[in-house]
């Protein structure tokens, strides 16, 4: 494809353009529960990003890391010959997409966020542990496959859809870019600039943490045509934790923008 990298992705389905952005260190296998419920009626592209799974190296400097993820993919929206996409982008990809409605507003039809936010500013003690705990947890990622594994199992043991994706999510993790994408995560400081925002938005968040939803509520209404949907009984991410809500809302959100 022509981008200054090569991207992996998986494209399906026929119809008008989805695109699903994995959350960190996550790979398009992440969105499995989508594809059984939307490959009827539209074409799913779900890439991998630059530094994760089968795509190419990802490296500093780590300004321009949200940069190049969004240059790849419009590229890659270039290749495959789409004009506009909705973007889902969970996590850290919630993330990536806001960054790409800003960079490239002329590719969204829609924007859906999930579980994410637009900046890390501490207004709260609890944003100020995230972010510590953001930094100070960076170690974890360089722990064997195996222990990981172990770890996500008993994080997610309630919500099996989750768990079942464990061990495809882990084999596709890359430490060393995780963490570089973790640091440009920790920068972000989007919100002033969300009300450039051109399409309709939706946003998503499971309602296990207060700051979660509050990290969302901020990015949302920055947004000039947006909403906010808290699902219940549902954690980071909510795509896999409580799939069937999380299609009932994306499949409504479609239908309202006529996508």
């Amino acid at each position: 494809m022509p981008s200054n990298t090569d991207l992996f992705h998986e494209d399906e389905g026929t119809g008008k353009a989805l695109v699903f952005v994995p959350g960190l260190g996550a790979t398009h296998e992440m969105f499995k529960p989508q594809v059984d419920a939307f490959r009827g009626s539209h074409r799913l592209i779900r890439p991998d990003l630059r530094g994760n799974g089968r795509s190419a190296r990802l490296v500093g400097p780590i300004g321009t890391i949200l940069d190049r993820q969004c240059d790849d993919m419009a590229a890659l929206l270039d290749h495959l010959g789409i004009i506009r996409v909705v973007m889902i982008g969970v996590s850290y990809g919630g993330t990536v997409a806001l960054h790409f409605a800003l960079r490239h507003p002329d590719r969204l039809a829609g924007l859906v966020i999930v579980d994410s936010f637009a900046e890390l500013r501490i207004t709260q003690p609890m944003e100020a542990l995230l972010l510590a705990g953001s930094y100070l947890t960076l170690w974890t990622y360089l722990l064997p496959r195996p222990l990981l594994n172990s770890m996500a199992r008993l994080f997610y043991r309630r919500w099996p859809t989750a768990l079942a994706a464990i061990p495809a999510l882990v084999e596709g993790f890359r430490p060393t870019e995780s963490m570089l994408q973790s640091l440009a995560m920790c920068r972000v400081d989007a919100v002033r600039h969300l009300g450039r925002v051109q399409c309709h938005a939706l946003g998503v968040v499971g309602d296990a943490t207060k700051t979660g939803v509050r990290l969302m509520q901020r990015a949302m209404s920055s947004i000039p045509n947006s909403r906010l949907e808290v699902v219940r009984d549902s954690l980071d991410p909510t795509n896999l934790c409580q799939p069937g809500d999380f299609n009932r809302l994306l499949a409504g959100f479609l239908s309202e923008i006529g996508w």
